[in-house]
């Protein structure tokens, strides 16, 4: 029987619960200005099913046989993103999209042989994602000339990538080696060098990373870590917002916002005629709210179409239910490895807080490789060292 605490801990971070919380949130401000919509409320509605149902089908399966078919899952997500952000760039993409899989299967084969103990692999990407994010950010030396830029540079968004994807490990053995500030210096690093594009979205994914491994070890300050985050999130948009919204008012403002550009979206996408598209996912790159801002509401900046509104618009009602249903698989996979004891390689600190901000701002293309490609990591661990604990 758990106790009241291990029970908070597990609730707090369990994947439906955070992408619901913030649905309902954004539904409740949203409906009081600009009134119910209840295509908003299918298609978020349908959303939530779906991946629940990717959830529960998770639960039934046990031993390797779920370490097999998440692998399986996650290494076809993974070349048919590839392939398809490819495409567009050259005729090689299949080669390319196979060469990038065939080195992450490498590097998780090295990884899950050392048993996630030796740094150094980890250390030398979170060096590189370092060079790449300053590099990235001199070339233009100010935020605001960034954020009018049309998408993050290149070089800066591989560079936060890198950041992220080694941060969760390197975090842990800071934490695990028992000095009490050298974790603290470290997310306050990493959290300069994720800012230094102007996006709190990506400053949120460290913070939200390091949320979940305190609430790993059952650590209490995780929870202030949270109230820190609120305050971050109102004092960014304080400084560089042009809309003159009261401090209080921000948060709110902010997800009624989003559910505007939501509902206006369903009513664009989901009526009787035939489609005004439809989107496909290689037509939106890395952030697709760039495009749905520009093509659709004729704005200068990014628009939020939340997480599952936003795959409508990528892939079709039927599309973003299937892919729905299969990253609620493998986040049921990634969190049942994490929280029950199994070895998931860090994976949900990289799951999880990728769940949480996209429910808003809506999923890329990097986003969704980034789920696959850590529950590759997490699913070859498990069936290298034989664990069957998921089960």
């Amino acid at each position: 029987m758990r106790s009241l605490r291990e029970a908070i801990y597990l609730f707090s971070v369990h994947p439906t619960i955070g992408i619901s919380t913030i649905l309902v949130a954004i539904l409740l401000l949203g409906s009081q200005s600009y009134g119910l919509d209840y295509r908003w409320v299918l298609v978020s509605g349908l959303g939530v099913l779906a991946f629940q149902l990717g959830l529960v089908a998770d639960s039934k399966v046990g031993g390797r046989k779920l370490h097999r078919i998440s692998l399986v899952i996650s290494e076809v997500l993974v070349v048919t993103l590839l392939a398809v952000s490819f495409k567009e760039i050259t005729p090689l993409y299949p080669l390319i999209a196979l060469t990038w899989v065939a080195a992450l299967n490498l590097a998780a084969y090295i990884i899950a042989h050392s048993k996630g103990e030796t740094p150094i692999f980890q250390l030398l990407v979170y060096a590189s994602g370092t060079f790449f994010v300053v590099h990235s950010f001199l070339q233009y030396g100010d935020w605001g000339v960034i954020r009018e830029l049309p998408l993050t540079p290149v070089e800066g968004a591989f560079g936060m990538f890198l950041i992220f994807i080694s941060y969760p490990s390197l975090l842990w053995r800071l934490m695990e080696g028992g000095r009490r500030l050298s974790p603290w210096v470290f997310l306050s690093l990493t959290s300069a060098l994720m800012m230094l594009h102007g996006f709190r979205a990506d400053v949120f994914l460290v913070i939200l990373s390091t949320f979940l491994l305190l609430v790993r070890r059952r650590d209490p300050r995780g929870f202030a870590l949270m109230i820190i985050l609120l305050v971050l999130f109102i004092a960014i948009g304080e400084v560089r917002s042009y809309v003159h919204v009261p401090t209080y008012e921000r948060v709110a403002f902010r997800l009624t916002t989003t559910y505007y550009y939501s509902k206006e979206l369903c009513s664009y996408f989901l009526t009787p005629l035939p489609p005004y598209g439809p989107f496909w996912l290689s037509s939106i790159p890395l952030h697709p709210s760039q495009s749905l801002g520009r093509g659709i509401f004729g704005k200068a900046y990014g628009i939020t179409p939340t997480m599952f509104i936003g795959l409508l618009v990528d892939l079709g009602l039927i599309g973003m239910m299937v892919l729905s249903v299969l990253i609620g698989f493998l986040s049921g996979y990634s969190y049942r490895l994490s929280m029950e004891g199994g070895n998931d390689l860090f994976s949900y600190s990289i799951v999880w807080p990728i769940l949480i901000t996209r429910t808003e701002i809506g999923f890329s293309q990097l986003d969704l490789a980034l789920i696959a490609g850590s529950v590759v990591f997490a699913s070859l661990a498990n069936l290298i060292n034989g664990s069957d604990q998921a089960s």
